[in-house]
């Protein structure tokens, strides 16, 4: 896929675009509107399906990395996902620095974190299998291993409390389970996307359905995860 192509994949932005406004109507409810003296009020409806955007976000950097990398990576191209990551965390800790807060993981450093593995995951001729096996894997540890373990975790099991996602740590956001599903869906996404091509340049309405289904993935994940 060219370089032009990848900046006009109208799937991927128009995914982009529905993220920003549901984020925009998600802060500016909270924000000016009273949602406890209005829980029933259609408003309140409206800004909760706003709460949906990180979702998209993370899964249109799954969707985003399918769509730019294949095949083995040098180490020059990682090198700088890592420097471009390191600058999101470096964002995420000046956004929390009039709080006094310090080693925060909000909405930027999670997607820092997730570019970083779906790029990792990307570079392997099995890309398909690590992504499923992670989401898997994720899956059970928020689900299966995260409620036996919680009332074990305490306030020094900063990292088993991320990678579980079963109770809260202070100054994060976005655990790693199952929050880390998102984007790996976006990958798996993305790369059938990229592998059908030619189905992809005939019009098949067919394919067109598929794609519009996948575009609503990480809704219906997010109401059971």
């Amino acid at each position: 896929m060219s370089e032009r192509s990848l900046k006009s994949v109208e799937e991927l932005d128009l995914l982009r675009g529905l993220a920003i406004v549901l984020m925009i109507v998600n802060h500016s409810g909270y924000r000016f509107a009273d949602l406890q003296a209005a829980s029933s009020d259609p408003l309140a409806a409206v800004v909760f399906l706003g709460s949906f955007a990180p979702v998209i976000f993370f899964f249109t950097t799954g969707f985003g990395v399918a769509l730019a990398r294949s095949g083995p990576l040098e180490w020059s191209s990682f090198a700088s996902v890592l420097g471009k990551a390191a600058l999101l965390l470096l964002a995420d800790q000046f956004m929390f620095w009039r709080e006094g807060s310090t080693g925060i993981l909000d909405f930027l450093g999670f997607i820092a974190l997730s570019t970083v593995l779906v790029t990792a995951v990307s570079a392997s001729k099995r890309s398909h299998t690590w992504s499923i096996s992670l989401i898997i894997a994720i899956l059970c540890l928020r689900f299966a291993v995260g409620p036996l373990a919680r009332h074990h975790l305490d306030g020094n099991s900063i990292v088993l409390a991320w990678l579980l996602g079963a109770t809260s740590v202070p100054g994060v956001s976005y655990p790693l389970s199952p929050w880390m599903v998102y984007p790996l869906l976006g990958f798996l996404a993305g790369r059938s996307y990229v592998a059908h091509a030619a189905l992809r340049n005939q019009g098949s309405k067919r394919l067109a359905a598929c794609l519009a289904a996948s575009s609503l993935l990480p809704f219906a994940g997010a109401f059971v995860i």
